[in-house]
């Protein structure tokens, strides 16, 4: 894969979780299921993590493993999460990002 792939595959991947991790974090924070979805995530994304990477059958479940954790780390980190240079936080005036 050439890197002008990379950068591509790269940028989809973050605006694809751009949308998917606020949508996770508001069905994590109704559901009051932020600690139980962490080890579930951890499982998916260490047994099929290289689906997502090389567009295998189960990509799509390890993509939305990958949006959960990074939901999940959002909403219990103060701070938030940075990563594939997105942002993520439960609350933007308070994680000092802003």
């Amino acid at each position: 894969m050439s890197s002008e792939e990379r950068i591509e595959r790269m940028s989809l991947l973050r605006v694809t979780l751009d949308g998917l991790v606020p949508l996770y974090m508001l069905t994590l924070q109704r559901r009051g299921s932020i600690g139980r979805s962490a080890q579930e995530c951890a499982d998916i994304i260490a047994a099929h993590g290289d689906d997502l990477e090389h567009g295998r059958d189960g990509g799509a479940d390890t993509l939305n493993a990958v949006a959960k954790a990074i939901a999940t780390l959002a909403l219990i980190r103060p701070e938030g999460i940075d990563l594939f240079g997105g942002h993520w936080c439960r609350n933007h005036n308070e994680c000092g990002a802003a």
